[in-house]
């Protein structure tokens, strides 16, 4: 074997640091044409790559299974690659970065480096891989390390730029809290750097930071406008700020954190209503989430519906919290369901941690007494999960426990415990503490030395050590079953287990929860006031409905199942055709549309709108989406869906200003009857109602409305700056059909005593 072929053999991390050669050398070694292509390392014969080289051997200490992720790349070589000396070497780091071995890839990193045999992608993947392990590990040290490398040999010109490599490090130094390193390399970059180093997508990745940083909002809108300048392409900057030309969804997802962390919602909601009308079915899941998340419910179940529609449903773990705060604010078990329907209907996985959020609903939402007919509705929901591969867990049936101890359900107890038995699954601590639990509740004297006894052998069996909610919860059983003494024998007995810190928690706790059950407070209850009147009938449409989501193999067709467009983002579901069995000319929303306002909805788009350049490459009419709309039609949906969050948003901030008017004529009347002196409220009264919510919304019928959209759409047409703000505010009240009720006003007849006793009325 000659030496040449003996260097190609050995590693490059094995290899000693004289045989390395420079890069001119690389250069002549190989004699096919430039051009790149690639060559996929999996499917490639020997005949097509250049002998001697051999598939390379994998380092026995690096034989163990490894992590990928879906989008990883499999390492590819050009034919210039392949012929260098070095190919061995570049295919064993993009091996690494494909495998996510980062800390293997950075071995190899250095040498390559120098060597000048780095592309672009590999430096973009390699940032990618390094943001993902953060994300994964956390390993803040290590992951510090690799990007000050990275920073560094980008500032030297050491490595070919890409902008996402760029985009991923100030990510991560985002994500790292880092904001000091973060704003000295984007300070590099909008100063010195090159194209090649940064774009549209870096000034959308530095806004972001900046804003989780906590920068004022006029900078961020600052650099907004100079990324546009500087890259939308376009000859004025109006033009791209108002119809979005040239603007990627990266630097949208940062003006819209941006101004959603400074509630600016009506310029958050403009950003999503370009990305919608750019990008209707490619909006990525994490602008939807950010509207989620920092909205009120009511604007988050509309965007997370508006999602699904578009065929890009958000994370599970999004889903799962959005449940439980949809139930806490409407108290009714439709409204989740729709939620599930929707998101696996659109393609969403579901998870036993939403199966056990639809339970909760159901059996907490509907009266007690009922609880035969609920239990049957949660057979059938279990039953549905598991076609779809989503058992019942031992979590869903400690929280069918835990239910019906709080609803005074010894039945529910005991079925919910046999069953978990009969599915072959073990009770663990949980179990065992939510059986405690619902002693308390039924305060069942003879079952809570059995119960505790279960509990106490369990940890001996699994060796776990106590907790201090495991005595809380046995603090409350004895309490309710009046039986403290055996709590302190068993308190004794465990003391040595326990430690003398410990114990006194444990007793302090004990001697709160005296004091407080004399004064006779008593476990929370559900308050019966709450639970949502709802017909059996149309609970079993929308179970019915779920079952038939979860058998179905296609996404949900939107189009049919929601054939009146709005009335997908009701949170009174009974009135959806796919969730109910009444007739559609029956149906009762708050929403009532007709073709004439739905018609003059089009009318008023089409003169808004500007003329839409698709950035997705699909036609604007004909082309279909997976969830049954045409282009054109979604875009249209998606404009009408933004006027509905713009009139939920402007509905919640009048109703904070009233909350704090009301609060100063209060205020303005006490004082003045303090002082002695007559105060009038009508002046600031009748304030209030000017900003009341009323028909006067329901106005494009009216002559004065249509010219303001006609005034709107000229200033459009003459490109003068600003007519962008005044459509938005416009576009709060065309919501079709939208039957509004006032706000209460200020209560009259306030009643106040004096110091002498006397009660006064305000008139």
């Amino acid at each position: 074997m000659s030496a040449s072929s003996t260097c190609r053999a050995l590693c490059l991390r094995c290899r000693p640091q004289t045989i390395i050669r420079s890069p001119s050398a690389v250069r002549s070694a190989s004699t096919a044409t430039p051009t790149r292509k690639f060559v996929p390392f999996n499917t490639a014969s020997k005949s097509r790559i250049r002998q001697p080289l051999s598939r390379p051997v994998v380092p026995p200490e690096r034989k163990q299974k490894r992590k990928t992720i879906p989008t990883t790349i499999a390492p590819q070589l050009s034919q210039e690659e392949l012929a260098s000396i070095y190919s061995q070497e570049l295919f064993v780091f993009r091996s690494d970065v494909s495998a996510t071995q980062v800390f293997s890839a950075m071995q190899s990193y250095p040498q390559l480096r120098e060597i000048g045999v780095l592309t672009a992608d590999d430096i973009s993947n390699l940032a990618r891989q390094i943001h993902s392990l953060f994300r994964k590990t956390g390993a803040k040290r290590d992951v510090a390390e690799y990007l000050d490398v990275l920073i560094q040999d980008c500032m030297t010109g050491a490595i070919p730029g890409h902008p996402l490599a760029t985009v991923h490090i100030i990510s991560c130094l985002k994500d790292m809290e880092d904001f000091d390193k973060a704003t000295q390399f984007f300070q590099w970059l909008r100063e010195e750097a090159t194209q090649a180093y940064c774009d549209m997508r870096v000034y959308g990745s530095a806004i972001e930071m900046f804003a989780y940083k906590g920068e004022p909002l006029p900078f961020m809108e600052e650099l907004w406008n100079e990324a546009l300048v500087r890259w939308s392409g376009t000859t004025s900057l109006a033009v791209a700020r108002d119809t979005g030309k040239g603007i990627s969804v990266m630097l949208l997802q940062g003006i819209i954190t941006a101004r959603l962390f400074h509630k600016e919602w009506r310029g958050a909601y403009e950003g999503l209503d370009i990305c919608l009308r750019l990008y209707p079915t490619l909006t990525p899941s994490r602008l939807y989430e950010l509207f989620i998340y920092e909205r009120p419910i009511r604007e988050a179940y509309i965007v997370f519906l508006l999602a699904c529609r578009a065929g890009q449903p958000p994370k599970a773990t999004v889903l799962t919290p959005l449940l439980k705060e949809t139930f806490r604010a409407t108290h009714d078990p439709r409204a989740l369901l729709r939620l599930v329907y929707n998101y696996v209907g659109a393609g969403g996985i579901p998870s036993a941690l939403h199966l056990n959020c639809l339970i909760q609903s159901i059996l907490t939402g509907c009266p007690p007494e009922e609880l035969d007919k609920n239990l049957s509705y949660v057979r059938s929901l279990i039953a549905a999960f598991a076609r779809v591969n989503v058992p019942p867990s031992t979590s869903t049936f400690n929280n069918l426990i835990s239910l019906g101890g709080k609803l005074r359900q010894p039945a529910l107890v005991f079925s919910a415990f046999k069953e978990l038995l009969a599915a072959g699954l073990t009770p663990d601590t949980v179990t065992h503490r939510a059986n405690l639990a619902a002693v308390a509740h039924l305060k069942e004297v003879d079952r809570l030395e059995a119960t505790w006894k279960l509990l106490k052998e369990h940890k001996e069996a699994t060796g776990r050590q106590w907790e201090g909610y495991d005595w809380h919860v046995f603090i409350k059983a004895a309490i309710a079953c009046d039986n403290i003494p055996f709590f302190r024998k068993e308190l004794f007995d465990a003391r040595l287990e326990l430690g003398p810190d410990q114990v006194a928690k444990i007793n302090h706790r004990l001697s709160t929860s005296l004091t407080l059950n004399m004064e006779g407070n008593t476990p929370d209850e559900y308050d019966s006031s709450k639970y949502h009147s709802q017909s059996h009938q149309q609970m079993r449409a929308h179970i019915k409905a779920l079952t038939d989501v979860f058998s179905s193999a296609s996404t949900l067709d939107y189009a049919s199942a929601y054939p009146d467009g709005d009335q997908l983002f009701e949170l009174d579901p009974g009135s959806s055709p796919a969730m109910t069995d009444s007739r559609p000319d029956a149906r009762e929303s708050s929403l009532a549309e007709t073709r004439p306002s739905v018609e003059e909805l089009k009318e008023i788009y089409e003169k808004l709108t500007p003329a839409i350049h698709p950035a997705t490459g699909e036609e604007a009419t004909g082309t279909g989406t997976i969830t049954g709309y045409d282009i054109a039609t979604l875009r249209f949906e998606n404009w009408r869906a933004i006027n509905r969050l713009l009139f939920e948003a402007e509905l919640v901030q009048l109703r904070f200003a009233r909350k704090a008017a009301e609060q100063e004529i209060a205020m303005k009347q006490r004082l003045a009857w303090r002082e002695g002196r007559e105060y009038n409220s009508y002046v600031d009264e009748e304030m209030l109602r000017k900003q009341d919510l009323g028909y006067e919304k329901l106005f494009w019928n009216e002559e004065k409305a249509k010219m303001r959209v006609a005034e709107v759409a000229q200033q459009r047409d003459a490109g003068e700056d600003g007519w962008r703000k005044e459509e938005i505010k416009m576009r709060c009240s065309l919501v079709a059909g939208r039957e509004t009720r006032p706000i209460n006003h200020i209560k009259r007849g306030l009643r106040l005593k004096n110091q002498s006793g006397e009660t006064l009325t305000f008139v």
